[in-house]
């Protein structure tokens, strides 16, 4: 784990040194993901790419307007976008926790359980959260065990997850749905593995100009068939490319209240769900 003047120093970098040099811009606030106050920069490249993205794609301008802001703004401290600063600040709400530290505290104290599925965390802090009560984990490869320990990381499958029925208090994925082949079979499987009254905190990215959420790939007798020209969004941890399996558009709201769940944005844009929303649901 390194150091907070490490993160300081990376911090100043960037600010004076290579942000400048590409000509990116800075904001300041409070940072949900690390919990410090810290400058965001707005990166220009980051925009081009994700613009390219939804444009190979065939998403709408204001998708992908949208999403160039969501997944910008980066905290020069722990480099999360807004996309993953909005992610946390929605779970701590949820928790009702104004902090890191308070949020730290209430697992162990309430000993509630929580479950990440995501190869980097929507958190970051010098000071990890209590692993018995945050279980981060990741996707390997859809022929491994959910619940095998591969690379000092635990893997879980969402289509099939390794929890008892009604074991966690939370689930949160982030930008991960769209990867996911079966979405019944996971949102089926986190609905079986939250309590009652349990909450999935999720973003996933939203075109509201596709009336219909649609497929842009599906997997045939373990054979990846694109229904629409292939996108690729990056893997920090794999270092690799992963292909996105859905559009959606105005309809996944209903689409997710139809798996049992009772579901509420918790961040859209002005001109209404565009970008890479956060959402608050709870299983009913």
């Amino acid at each position: 784990m390194k150091s907070s003047f490490y993160f300081a120093l990376r911090s100043l970098w960037w600010r004076h040194i290579k942000g400048p040099l590409k000509g990116n811009t800075f904001s300041t606030g409070l940072c949900f993901s690390c919990g410090q106050k810290s400058y965001f920069m707005y990166s220009h490249e980051i925009k081009d790419t994700n613009i390219q993205i939804g444009s190979d794609g065939g998403l709408s301008e204001e998708f992908m307007a949208a999403a160039a802001e969501d997944e910008n703004h980066c905290c020069t401290l722990c480099m999360k976008n807004r996309r993953t600063r909005t992610h946390a600040k929605a779970v701590l709400e949820t928790m009702e926790c104004k902090s890191q530290e308070e949020f730290a505290h209430k697992l162990k104290q309430q000993n509630l359980c929580i479950l990440e599925a995501a190869h980097e965390s929507i958190f970051f802090s010098t000071t990890p959260l209590p692993v018995k009560n945050y279980i981060l984990s990741c996707f390997f490869g859809p022929e491994l065990k959910s619940g095998s320990i591969i690379k000092n990381r635990r893997h879980e499958n969402l289509e099939s997850l390794s929890f008892e029925n009604a074991s966690l208090d939370m689930v949160i994925t982030s930008a991960v749905l769209e990867h996911v082949n079966n979405l019944e079979s996971a949102f089926k499987e986190i609905h079986r593995v939250l309590k009652p009254g349990g909450s999935h905190i999720f973003a996933v990215p939203i075109d509201s100009k596709l009336k219909c959420s649609r497929r842009r790939a599906e997997l045939r007798n373990n054979e990846t068939i694109n229904l629409f020209p292939p996108i690729f969004h990056g893997d920090t941890l794999l270092d690799k490319k992963i292909l996105v399996y859905h559009d959606f558009g105005a309809d996944f709201a209903k689409m997710v209240n139809d798996y049992g769940f009772k579901i509420q944005p918790f961040s859209q844009t002005d001109s209404g769900l565009f970008g890479v929303p956060i959402f608050m649901s709870k299983k009913i």
